[in-house]
């Protein structure tokens, strides 16, 4: 194979290459445009029916805007209508309240003249209860003097029945005493005669050291609220009772309570029960109870 040959045969490899690329390059042109058209066509079909859609909306608004618009302007017209009536209204309202202040103008002299009334009468009303304060506080004084008296007066009767219940034990005691004495003075007469020594030793005017005090409850006397605070005893200044001595009060050998000496007799003596010193067995003082000044 010679030159020329292989030269043809490389042209015309040369020509069937570019025969082929021009073919390709036609048929990439034809397909690019057609699909271009079917995109542009497919396209163009879509804005169509968004148009139509669009234009059908804007109808249907247009129509609902008129029918809207139409309302609007029904409701106009009855507003208009409704203000107008307002109006009309509001007129006769200010003639009411026209009225009204006339009213009320009226009403302020009458208020302002029960005022004035209540002004007086509250002057007068502070007057009265300021004198039937007064007249309050003379009552309480005299209720309390009253209540004072009354039981000054109850006081009184208990100290002058005490008194009574003294005065008969009192001679009851007496008698016995007398009895005692009578006898004491025969059986001292028979001492005298048989035992002089003994005789001269108890008739001696020397008094006893340390003595030991005795009398009797003669009367008690409870307080308002039933406690036992006052006690009469049967020895006094005679004794040598003195104030605030204390004594004891017993029941046998059964201790019941402590009592002070408040005031003094020739022959009595009135003491003050000292609350503290009560029995713990419940014991009450009793008339004819033992009083002593000690215990031993």
């Amino acid at each position: 194979m010679n030159t020329a040959i292989k030269v043809f045969i490389i042209l015309n490899l040369l020509l069937a290459l570019g025969f082929a690329y021009m073919q390709m390059l036609t048929y990439a042109t034809r397909e690019n445009w057609k699909r271009r058209w079917d995109q542009d066509t497919r396209n163009l079909a879509e804005e169509l029916v968004a148009a139509n859609r669009s234009t059908a909306i804007a109808s249907h608004d247009k129509a609902v805007a008129e029918a809207a618009t139409a309302r609007a302007q029904n409701q106009i017209q009855g507003l208009t209508q409704t203000i107008e009536d307002q109006k009309s209204r509001l007129d006769q309202r200010e003639a009411d309240v026209v009225n009204l202040n006339l009213r009320i103008s009226k009403q302020d002299e009458q208020i302002q003249a029960q005022i004035l009334q209540i002004q007086n009468l509250n002057e007068t009303l502070a007057t009265t209860r300021q004198r039937n304060s007064e007249l309050n506080n003379i009552a309480a004084v005299a209720r309390a003097v009253a209540h004072e008296l009354d039981v000054r007066l109850a006081e009184l009767e208990d100290d002058f029945n005490n008194a009574q219940v003294e005065l008969r034990r009192r001679e009851q005691s007496i008698a016995r005493m007398e009895e005692d004495i009578n006898r004491k003075d025969a059986r001292l007469a028979l001492v005298r005669e048989r035992h002089r020594g003994v005789y001269d030793e108890i008739t001696s005017d020397e008094p006893p050291s340390a003595e030991i005090i005795e009398g009797m409850v003669a009367a008690i006397h409870n307080d308002p609220s039933g406690r036992q605070d006052l006690v009469m005893i049967t020895v006094g200044r005679n004794a040598d009772i003195r104030p605030n001595m204390e004594f004891i009060i017993l029941r046998g050998d059964q201790y019941i309570v402590k009592v002070r000496v408040d005031r003094v007799l020739d022959d009595m003596a009135a003491c003050r029960v000292i609350p503290e010193t009560w029995n713990t067995r419940g014991h009450t003082i009793q008339q004819g109870d033992l009083v002593q000044n000690r215990l031993w």
